[in-house]
């Protein structure tokens, strides 16, 4: 067969879905770990690095401290849009500076260390000299000029982060312009629990960009960036620490208190974590962290607590001649071996403890008092179901005290 006497095909059109896909390719490879460039010389950066560098903390001056250096740079570099993540490893020692510039920068120090000389943003204050290490990262603040002396060999993590989104943020988050810039402290304990996730989340961010998909980096980053934006503000603290927590612990409140009158209305009914974030008006996920801010648990779990106490004071009231599976049921709790067991784990003690305990105490009624028909009367026998977790016996004792008040009021005057 003549291969040359085959006709010739035209490409195939390309669809819509390629014509996606190829943009998307575009799209998510900007955010892919690139520039991996080294230094050509001992005192003369090469143009590609020193192009990126600028891009990440402004101006600068890179000095090595090794005469016989070679190569002693490497980097990869990863924008996000409004902040630049730099992989900076050495072989050599180095001095850089950097004069007063309009970005944060966070130096993570991964293996060696950064000697640090840094002047105060603020005039009455004195300049710090700060040793970045594995153990402690430090953070550059806008208008702050830093020296950086390496160690002999290293490797470093530097996030810079764009100014007007990082105060954007922060004024979003306040519901208010800001009055003064923005100020970090300059020290954040890697040790600590804030430390390491913070490390975490520059891990993930970084081993994502650069195995990230075409469909899922340029949307997924968009995301990424809002958290670490969160993460440190409301993590790292700043001059407006105080207020940013304040405001954070007055929604949490608000929420919780929308929350819990909902759910003491609703306490008969299946109530799901759908149903409570619809009447407090806000999303499930920010639901949850409000409790666990303000309670120390879920809502579900505050639900189930709740229950459990109702519960408890219902089989604790003198006048409830309740059985405790017919009080159990009307809460929905259908198992009764799991109910036992988060009522004992809760006080300590079996329902039916509980019940015999009342009734032990249960009043007997006076002839003379069923002869007393007013709303008095009424208020206080009514009260009589609603039991704290006060000490029994004194509550007991005020109950017959207010009674024969009561009583006394209601004979005719001799």
């Amino acid at each position: 067969m003549n291969l040359q006497s085959l006709p010739s095909k035209s490409p195939r059109p390309i669809d819509r879905t390629q014509r996606q896909q190829i943009e998307l390719e575009q799209m998510s490879a900007q955010y892919r770990p690139q520039h991996r460039v080294r230094v050509e010389d001992g005192n003369r950066v090469a143009p590609k690095m020193r192009q990126v560098l600028t891009q990440a903390i402004g101006s600068h001056q890179i000095v090595s401290l090794d005469s016989v250096a070679a190569d002693p740079f490497e980097i990869q570099h990863l924008n996000t849009g409004n902040f630049d993540l730099i992989d900076l490893q050495w072989d050599s020692s180095f001095k850089l500076t950097r004069p007063q510039a309009d970005r944060y920068l966070m130096w993570i120090v991964l293996a060696g260390s950064l000697s640090q000389q840094l002047d105060s943003p603020l005039q009455h204050q004195r300049s710090q000299k700060l040793n970045c290490s594995p153990k402690i990262a430090t953070i550059v603040n806008p208008g702050q000029t830093v020296e950086s002396i390496s160690s002999q060999q290293g490797k470093a993590l530097l996030v810079s982060i764009d100014r007007d989104a990082i105060e954007s943020a922060t004024s979003k988050l306040l519901t208010r312009s800001l009055k003064q810039p923005l100020i970090f402290q300059s020290s954040v304990d890697l040790t600590s629990d804030l430390g390491m996730n913070l490390q975490k989340f520059l891990q993930f961010l970084w081993e994502s960009a650069a195995g990230a998909g075409a469909v899922s980096a340029a949307f997924m980053f968009e995301e990424l960036e809002r958290a670490f934006l969160a993460c440190t503000l409301k993590g790292l603290p700043s001059n407006y620490s105080e207020e940013i927590l304040d405001r954070l612990e007055g929604a949490f409140a608000a929420h919780v208190r929308k929350a819990r009158v909902f759910i003491e209305s609703n306490l008969h009914e299946d109530i799901k974590l759908g149903d409570i974030a619809t009447a407090v008006g806000v999303c499930a996920r920010l639901l949850q962290k409000a409790f666990s801010h303000q309670c120390g648990c879920s809502p579900m779990r505050f639900v189930t607590q709740t229950r459990l106490h109702r519960i408890r004071q219902e089989l604790e009231s003198p006048t409830s001649d309740a059985k405790i599976v017919d009080v159990m049921m009307d809460y929905g709790f259908t198992q009764g071996g799991k109910f036992a067991k988060e009522y004992q784990q809760l006080f300590g003690e079996n329902p039916s403890d509980t019940l015999k305990r009342s009734s032990q105490f249960q009043p007997q009624p006076s002839p003379l008092w069923h002869q007393i028909d007013d709303a008095r009367s009424e208020q206080v026998i009514g009260g009589l179901s609603c039991a704290t977790e006060c000490d029994r016996s004194a509550e007991r004792l005020l109950t017959i005290v207010r009674q024969w008040q009561l009583f006394a009021s209601g004979l005719p005057d001799l």
